[in-house]
């Protein structure tokens, strides 16, 4: 039985916290649909998508490094990073990882 995780994250470039919680519970409706019924959330509030480097980001990598998440499912690729280089690159360190 897999016991890894489905992780949901969010990002918002402006401190908009209705844009948050649309964008959470629109993801969350879809991981319902697709069965995922319990999820972690990470949010990355009013932050920069054109840099991995963001708190929850972080934190969501060191969880699938550490084989806890096993699904990540976001609104958008471009809410994981604005530069699609930045999210093969991620892709690549995590799957190297």
């Amino acid at each position: 039985m897999d016991t890894k995780q489905t992780a949901v994250y969010c990002r918002t470039a402006l401190a908009d916290e209705l844009a948050m919680r649309a964008q959470e519970r629109r993801i969350r409706e879809y991981a319902d649909r697709l069965g995922h019924g319990k999820v972690t959330v990470y949010r990355d509030f009013g932050q920069n998508g054109l840099t991995l480097d963001r708190p929850s980001m972080n934190a969501l990598a060191a969880e699938i490094k550490a084989g806890k998440i096993g699904t990540v499912i976001a609104a958008d690729i471009s809410r994981i990073a604005r530069n699609y280089t930045l999210v093969s690159e991620w892709l690549d360190m995590l799957n190297t990882a």
